[in-house]
């Protein structure tokens, strides 16, 4: 989509400008973009999100860990420690830290406190990862669901009581409650 609207100003430039004219203003316009001074002069850095990693409390690292991997198919990053107390398990772009507690103070919140959430994994295809999940015999705490505020949306819950929602959302973004 993005794509063809270029495609489109090209062609409304192009009756316009000459090629030419347009190399020289990408360039230009790249330049512009790529201005990041600050008063002395020098190139710094515009500070930026990147990601973000939820921790999840465990009472034991390996053991969540294997969880992870067998049953959501993650992949371990590291387990630090001996025995480990932290740890990393990825899939895809999706990464989880793990720390160990004595008790996993959430665990005993998330199950009188509903949808207690302590992570969401965006999806591309949550009933492709759905039947996935199923298949490896995750637990599944609260079953598929469209949302109103535009996701579909499954949980599982971890052998710590760590809820976990996967989702996947319907519309780009949302304004004042409304879908775009």
């Amino acid at each position: 989509m993005q794509t063809r609207a270029r495609e489109r100003i090209d062609i409304e430039l192009g009756d316009r400008v000459s090629a030419k004219g347009i190399l020289t203003l990408r360039k230009a316009l790249a330049a512009l973009v790529g201005i990041r001074r600050n008063p002395s002069g020098r190139k710094s850095p515009i500070a930026y999100f990147k990601n973000i990693t939820p921790i999840l409390f465990v009472r034991d690292v390996e053991t969540a860990a294997r969880f992870y991997v067998e049953k959501l198919g993650f992949s371990i990053d590291f387990l630090y420690g001996a025995p480990p107390f932290y740890g990393s398990v990825s899939r895809d772009g999706a990464c989880l830290h793990l720390r160990h507690v004595k008790h996993p103070n959430f665990a005993a919140l998330s199950a009188k406190e509903e949808s207690l959430i302590l992570a969401t994994i965006e999806v591309a295809d949550v009933r492709a990862v759905l039947a996935d999940l199923e298949a490896r015999g995750a637990p599944i705490s609260r079953a598929l669901m469209e949302q109103p505020w535009g996701g579909t949306d499954f949980y599982i819950r971890d052998s710590d009581g760590n809820e976990i929602s996967f989702v996947e959302f319907r519309t780009q973004k949302l304004q004042n409650g409304d879908a775009e």
